[in-house]
């Protein structure tokens, strides 16, 4: 198990550095599958030396080999994330023993990518490309059309499930339809629909429970420190999708014990 958690954390390092391409590309035109890496400033093309993982930051002390403006700390940031989370994944989804098992976990690596390259650029720009939330959104279906065919869910399970995500998704627009699009954009309604359709009830009042005692308590600390005013905008797709990797791993233990606890 250790090998196999080793493994999947450098090649989250590896899709890391190839989840940063897209990141930095998503919304320019500019394909993230064609054309060498290079430096933003001084646009040279990048050795393979220069794009290993991590350690070229290291190596290059954060700067650029050939013009030596700053690197960003995204790159290594994302890079060992990704690691981290691939890593984490893998350990709740335990060792694969059948290839159903592999596709199931490949599947939930993918959606993972997706969500972390919309974590990013929502910071970044407000925004959640569509393109990429597409593929968490196929990814999802195909994720929990494979846990119902093992699980031989019934077809009210299945219904109960996508109802759910409906109910959650016109909770959010609501949000945005109140505040005229200020406290909630159309992007974290879309978002909100394909995590909902991950989890399904009773997991995703675990989530909407976390996301929304996180985001509130960032934001007044935001505003006590001066970083933000109450007119300004917080991104609130972060927050959906950092509380949605704490529930995968946590969620049904949370809500055990909320029960536990009410039912005293």
């Amino acid at each position: 198990m250790v090998l196999f958690l080793v493994i999947l954390f450098f090649f989250g390092l590896f899709v890391g550095s190839f989840l940063n391409v897209v990141i930095l590309r998503q919304g320019t035109g500019v394909s993230f599958l064609r054309g060498r890496s290079h430096c933003p400033k001084c646009k040279t093309t990048l050795s393979s030396l220069e794009l290993i993982p991590v350690l070229s930051f290291l190596f290059l002390k954060g700067k650029c080999k050939h013009c030596a403006v700053p690197i960003s700390v995204q790159y290594p940031i994302v890079e060992i994330a990704t690691g981290v989370v691939f890593a984490l994944l893998a350990w709740k989804a335990g060792v694969p023993t059948s290839f159903l098992d592999v596709f199931h976990l490949a599947v939930l690596l993918i959606v993972a990518g997706s969500l972390i390259v919309i974590l990013v650029y929502d910071m970044y720009h407000y925004v959640i490309e569509n393109t990429v939330l597409l593929v968490a959104f196929c990814g999802i279906i195909l994720w929990n059309g494979v846990r119902f065919f093992q699980d031989s869910s019934s077809f009210a399970d299945i219904v109960v499930w996508v109802a759910t995500a409906f109910i959650v998704a016109l909770f959010f627009l609501s949000l945005h339809v109140l505040t005229r699009g200020r406290g909630m954009g159309m992007g974290d309604v879309k978002l909100a629909f394909v995590i909902a359709l991950l989890f399904g009830y009773p997991l995703v009042l675990v989530w909407l429970f976390f996301a929304f005692v996180s985001g509130g308590i960032i934001g007044v600390v935001l505003l006590a420190l001066g970083r933000k005013k109450r007119t300004d905008k917080v991104p609130f797709a972060p927050f959906l999708v950092l509380n949605s990797l704490l529930v995968f791993l946590v969620g049904h233990s949370v809500w055990e014990q909320y029960l536990s606890f009410v039912t005293i």
